[in-house]
């Protein structure tokens, strides 16, 4: 099972981490690590591979030895994200930035570890797409969001 780190500055992790543990009744799986707002690179990087070498000892309730971890920053090209990226591997540490409520609660649900760390990113990386959408478009029950076209829909617009 792969696990899924999300790490940002500030409360904004261990926030997500509970609301997803509220809404889903568990949070196996998905963990925190939030880095102070004055913290630099370095010690980023410190704290981060420790959390990671922590949760790539841990086992899964079947007992198998975890498959990866996934992180999952908040804001591209900001701290959280930079020291994310010293450390991803392909294929054992990947990083998906970006990260919201529907995608933690995701997480937990149940079929989520069947996938590898790589499948589980991509898939994450579309949920969060689809769940960014204009109030109006639900209030009317209207499709408003890009389903991957690279355009927006015109009826969005209106």
């Amino acid at each position: 099972m792969a696990r899924v780190l999300i790490v940002t500055q500030g409360p904004l992790a261990q926030t997500l981490v509970e609301g997803a543990r509220t809404i889903a009744g568990t949070s196996q799986g998905l963990s925190a690590l939030t880095l102070g707002w004055d913290e630099g690179l370095d010690e980023g990087v410190r704290r981060l591979k420790s959390t990671l070498d922590r949760l790539e000892g841990e086992a899964d309730i079947g007992g198998k030895a975890d498959e990866g971890v996934l992180i999952l920053t908040d804001v591209p090209g900001g701290t959280p994200f930079n020291v994310a990226m010293r450390l991803a591997e392909p294929g054992r540490v990947e990083v998906l930035s970006g990260v919201n409520l529907p995608m933690a609660v995701r997480v937990c649900c149940p079929g989520c570890g069947d996938l590898s760390v790589s499948e589980l990113a991509g898939w994450l990386e579309e949920k969060g797409r689809q769940s960014i959408c204009r109030g109006q478009a639900v209030k009317t029950g209207s499709e408003a969001r890009d389903h991957g076209s690279g355009q927006p829909d015109k009826a969005a617009d209106d």
